[in-house]
């Protein structure tokens, strides 16, 4: 596969450490110095190249909310349609203000801080992108972070940070505010038939609201974790130390290599988010109410590549999922059949479906390995590992014709649109 030396520069190569290395003390000092947040709470989210950190303004909400019980009768507020919601919301908003150097109001479910790798950060086009996609996407309906502007008025910055803990050698970090999204994470949740068809629907959604959308940034995206890049794994594969697991993956590679990338121009394109188990926010009103799909996180990944691609990417990831008496090859199907009612899958596409997903496990399986032996403190990096492996033996172990028929036949219980 040849590449050229400007689109190489652009993707990780062997042994480059590219995640930022930030104390909590250093995030709570450019919080303030960018975006005038003070006395703030900070936890770090789990992340794979970059850092994440749930920002929330700390202030003594229950000595405010005491006063107000103290101040209006709660019973009585209660009878009033908007009383003392409204009330408790507003001294919320009041308490939150007096910890605010600049923003006019603040978010009471606080932000998400994120520092860049610094192979992204490098790539300034595509993070102007990433804003203008959380906009429009804001103003389509679909809830999701939504970019906040610093005290200089622009929605990200630069930040020389230390490479390998070494202050006289530095890197650029891009780093930016969002608006922090509450609700739990679709792959932290109990998972039902009608959850996985519920995110094939909106994934499918995702990807017809996105036909909308356009940015030229997108079109020169480039990065090993794009399906198209996968042959670029064997570069990695010397992380993976069983020699049966090394050429389980060769064989997906070769098939891959084979029998879909001379396909690539015959797909249909978009701009595609990359939705996975962990980008997927979902709610619920009750402990007995079915769990919704409420958000959509991370668009990190967004470029413009074939549908087929951004289905197996999603169907990877639901399948990983623990199901309690639901086989992981089944979970496909529900999750096929939602996306179905939305967009009908081509014979074409099908047909390549297990062979893309597959390729998938492979670079996440492979790429965890790599990245773990980078950062061996890190064991969210191996969470594919946990159970991928036997996914991946046993989906690449099912025939074609019986895995098609098998997804078929669940399919058909929905009484939706499928594959014809």
């Amino acid at each position: 596969m040849s590449e050229s030396k400007e689109s190489m520069e652009e993707i990780l190569q062997p042994g480059v450490q590219i995640r930022p290395i930030i104390s909590p003390k250093e995030v709570s000092e450019i919080v303030q110095r960018l975006y005038g947040l003070r006395n703030i709470q900070i936890v770090e989210l789990n992340a794979y190249d970059d850092k994440n950190y749930h920002i929330q303004v700390r202030v003594q909400l229950e000595l405010y909310l005491e006063k107000a019980r103290i101040l209006m009768h709660k019973d009585e507020m209660q009878s009033v349609e908007v009383g003392w919601e409204k009330f408790k919301n507003s001294l919320v908003i009041s308490a939150y203000e007096v910890s605010s150097e600049y923003n006019d109001t603040i978010n009471p479910d606080g932000y998400v801080f994120k520092v860049m790798n610094s192979l992204d950060s490098q790539k300034h086009s595509f993070i102007e992108a990433q804003n203008e996609l959380l906009m429009y996407l804001d103003s389509n309906g679909f809830n999701c972070p939504k970019p906040v502007k610093n005290v200089d008025g622009l929605y990200y910055s630069v930040e020389k940070l230390p490479q390998n803990g070494d202050d006289s050698f530095t890197s650029d970090h891009v780093v930016r505010l969002l608006t922090y999204q509450p609700g739990s994470v679709f792959q932290q949740v109990l998972h039902s038939r009608e959850l996985f068809f519920s995110a094939g629907q909106f994934v499918a959604k995702l990807d017809q609201a996105l036909k909308g959308f356009h940015h030229p940034a997108y079109e020169s995206y480039s990065s090993l974790w794009e399906l198209k890049s996968a042959p670029l794994l064997r570069k990695f594969i010397f992380a993976v130390r069983e020699e049966e697991r090394k050429q389980l993956v060769e064989e997906v590679l070769h098939s891959f290599e084979k029998n879909v990338l001379p396909s690539l121009e015959t797909f249909e394109k978009g701009t595609c988010i990359v939705s996975t188990v962990k980008n997927i926010l979902v709610s619920s009103t009750g402990e007995d109410d079915p769990w919704q799909i409420t958000a959509i996180l991370d668009f990190g990944d967004t470029h413009i590549s074939c549908y087929l691609f951004e289905l197996a990417i999603t169907l990877c990831y639901m399948m990983l999922l623990p199901c309690e008496g639901m086989d992981p090859l089944d979970v496909g199907a529900h999750v096929l059949a939602g996306y179905s009612t939305v967009r009908v899958v081509p014979v074409t596409e099908l047909q390549s479906l297990k062979t893309c997903i597959c390729t998938r496990l492979c670079q996440s399986l492979v790429m965890g390995e790599y990245s773990h032996l980078q950062d061996p403190g890190n064991d969210y990096l191996l969470t594919t590992a946990k159970t991928g492996w036997g996914l991946l033996q046993t989906l690449w172990g099912t025939g074609q014709d019986e895995l098609e028929q098998r997804w078929r036949t669940i399919m058909a219980t929905y009484q939706e649109s499928i594959p014809s």
